[in-house]
């Protein structure tokens, strides 16, 4: 193996942990909660050994609504699909390699970037038995130039496929990953939009003549 491809390898890594734990402190404006009770959520669960750290640790939540937060930037595409893009150097600037003068040299750009696995949203979602789940989530991520910036770009959908007839009408979801004994366990969440009130119905009634005009 060459040193390079060595590096690589583990700057991927470095990076995928780099972000989750920038995802961790970043995904909300306030902290986000774990819903209880929810009658009419769908949840689904999935696990597997995996390199994890205790920070690891946290919970996403998405409203499917635009945020532009601190070096990341939330797009919905719709109320059951939304992108996530994730600056690099905005969230580790020693990879943009700047000095005190303004003068860049980054290690990571828009020409070496696909060198690296593209770091995920939700961490858990390079697990094989993440597929098992894949009914009510899915996430795919790849890089992009952005400004002339690397960026991670995550598309994370919900009921994709329509098996729980929520697409398009979820009002929130919420992925809870932990890291336990190099363990990692995920639960995804998901809550329908309250159904629609049924609209006020007005009864008419009356008659109506209808006159014919006779031909000439």
């Amino acid at each position: 193996e060459r040193p390079w491809l060595s590096s690589t390898k583990m700057m991927g890594q470095w990076i995928g942990w780099l972000f989750a734990v920038a995802c961790c402190f970043a995904a909300t404006a306030s902290p986000p909660v774990f819903p209880q009770n929810c009658a009419d959520c769908v949840s689904r669960t999935w696990s597997c050994r995996k390199s994890c750290r205790p920070s690891d640790t946290k919970l996403l939540e998405f409203d499917f609504q635009y945020k532009e937060l601190p070096c990341r930037e939330v797009i919905p595409w719709n109320e059951s699909s939304l992108q996530i893009d994730t600056d690099l150097w905005c969230t580790y600037p020693r990879v943009a390699g700047c000095d005190f003068w303004g003068y860049c040299n980054p290690s990571i750009n828009c020409r070496n970037m696909n060198r690296y696995a593209p770091p995920r949203i939700v961490s858990a979602m390079d697990c094989e038995t993440s597929a098992s789940v894949s009914s009510l989530v899915v996430e795919k991520c790849y890089w992009h130039c952005k400004h002339q910036r690397p960026v991670a770009r995550c598309v994370v959908s919900f009921d994709s496929l329509g098996k729980y007839r929520m697409q398009q009408r979820l009002d929130k979801c919420w992925i809870q990953e932990k890291c336990q004994n190099r363990n990692m366990k995920a639960k995804a969440t998901c809550k329908p939009e309250p159904p629609p009130a049924d609209l006020p119905s007005v009864e008419v009634s009356g008659s109506m003549m209808l006159l014919v005009k006779q031909r000439a």
